[in-house]
C-alpha cells in the first residue's frame, strides 16, 4: 500500500528497552512488518520506547492505539487525549507490558490440554490530524471525527521464561530466542541442585529443615523423636539437644526440657520459686537426726526422702499438657536415683 500525498510524513521508531533482544525498526504509513518480535519475561515490566518525529511544516495532533490478542491487563499504557507535536520536532513515549510472574505455573496453564500459548499478536496504530488552521481541533470529538490513520505496525509478544545462563554468553547469542529456550533445559535441570547447595545450611538447621529431614537430623544428635511431640516442639528439641546433654541430670536441664515441651516461661526472676510457671523444688531433708537437724528447718518427723524433688507446672489450663508424656520427660532427664512428685495446676491469675 502507498502513502497518500495529503498525509503527513510522520515516521515512528520502536525500541525494546528492557530485554536483551533489541528490535529496532522504522514504521512507515500503511506498512506492516510481520517479523518483529518483542520478548517479555514474566514478573518484569518490559518497556518499548516509541519515537515519533514530525518531518512536516505544520503542527500535528497525534495519538497511539494499541490492540492485539493478548490479555488487556498486560498493557500498562494508555493515552487519554491527543498530543501536539511541533513541526521538525520529535517526541518519545513508552509502552509498558507486564506479564504475571506465575504465567507458566498458573493453574489454567497446567491444566491446559494443549500447549501453553506464549506468543501473541499486537498492532500499534498511529492517528493524527492537523493542529492549526482547523476549527475546534482541541476537542476530542473533533479528533475522533477527523483523525486519519498515518501508519500501523504489527508485532509479536513472545513470553519466555527468564534464563540466567544467557548472561554468560556473548551479546550476539543473548539475542537468540532459540538459545534462551535451549539453555533453559539445562537451567531447569541443574538449578534445583544448585539452589539446594546454596541453602545447604537451612537443611542442617532443625528450625528451617524440611519436616521429612527431622528424623535424619535426630540421628546426628542421638535423640529419638517422640510422635506425641508437635513438629514445632521437635524442631526446638533438636536445636537444643546438645545443650540439654550438657545439663542432663541438673535442675537447669530439666527446666529447659519442660520449657521446650510446654512453652511455659523459662525465666521468671521476679517470681518466687513456688509460684513460677515451671517450679522445681528440691527436698533433701534428712529426717529427724539428733545433733544434725533443726526442727522446722532441715528435719522432718517420720523419715525423709533423700534426693527427692517436686515439679509443679502451671499451664493456662490443666488439660493443656499430656501428663504421661511430662512424666516420661522427667524420667529421661533426672538422675536414676532421684524420686519426684508432679503437680499440674492452672496458672495463677
Amino acid at each position: 500500500m502507498t502513502q497518500s500525498a495529503a498525509r503527513p510524513t510522520f515516521p515512528l521508531k520502536l525500541v525494546s528497552l528492557k530485554l536483551p533482544d533489541v528490535v529496532s525498526w522504522m514504521g512507515r504509513p500503511q506498512q506492516v512488518v510481520e517479523d518483529n518480535a518483542l520478548l517479555i519475561l514474566p514478573g518484569q515490566v518490559s518497556e518499548i520506547a516509541v519515537t515519533l518525529k514530525n518531518e512536516g511544516s505544520r503542527v500535528l495532533r497525534w495519538t497511539l492505539e494499541l490492540s492485539g490478542d493478548f490479555p488487556s491487563e498486560w498493557q500498562q499504557w494508555q493515552q487519554s487525549s491527543p498530543i501536539d507535536i511541533q513541526a521538525g520536532t520529535e517526541v518519545q513515549t513508552y509502552l509498558n507490558f507486564y506479564v504475571p510472574p506465575n504465567f507458566f505455573e498458573a493453574q489454567d496453564a497446567l491444566l491446559s490440554e494443549s500447549h501453553i500459548e506464549n506468543t501473541y499478536q499486537g498492532v500499534l496504530s498511529l492517528y493524527c490530524v492537523y493542529g492549526d488552521d482547523e476549527p475546534d481541533t482541541s476537542t476530542l470529538d473533533y479528533f475522533e471525527e477527523h483523525k486519519q490513520l498515518v501508519g500501523y505496525q504489527a508485532f509479536r509478544l513472545c513470553v519466555r521464561p527468564g534464563c540466567s545462563y544467557l548472561d554468560f554468553l556473548p551479546q550476539i547469542y543473548q539475542a537468540s530466542d532459540f538459545m534462551g529456550r535451549f539453555l533453559m533445559i539445562f537451567e531447569e535441570a541443574f538449578d534445583p541442585t544448585i539452589q539446594s547447595m546454596d541453602t545447604l545450611w537451612a537443611y542442617l538447621d532443625p528450625l528451617t529443615a524440611p519436616r521429612a529431614l527431622l528424623p535424619f537430623l535426630s540421628k546426628w544428635v542421638a535423640w529419638d523423636l517422640d510422635a506425641r511431640w508437635t513438629t514445632k516442639q521437635q524442631r526446638l528439641l533438636l536445636r537444643h539437644a546438645v545443650s540439654l546433654y550438657r545439663q542432663r541430670g541438673t535442675k537447669q536441664g530439666l527446666r529447659r526440657y519442660l520449657h521446650i515441651y510446654t512453652g511455659l516461661p523459662l525465666e521468671e526472676p521476679d517470681c518466687p520459686e513456688e509460684e513460677k510457671r515451671i517450679s522445681i523444688v528440691e527436698d533433701f531433708k534428712a529426717g529427724f537426726v539428733f545433733g544434725d537437724a533443726h526442727l522446722n528447718q532441715s528435719a522432718m518427723l517420720g523419715g525423709g526422702r533423700p534426693y527427692h524433688f517436686r515439679v509443679t507446672l502451671r499451664p493456662d489450663s490443666a488439660d493443656q499438657l499430656d501428663e504421661p508424656l511430662v512424666r516420661s520427660l522427667i524420667e529421661e532427664i533426672k538422675p536414676a536415683f532421684c524420686t519426684y512428685d508432679l503437680l499440674i495446676f492452672n496458672a495463677i491469675p
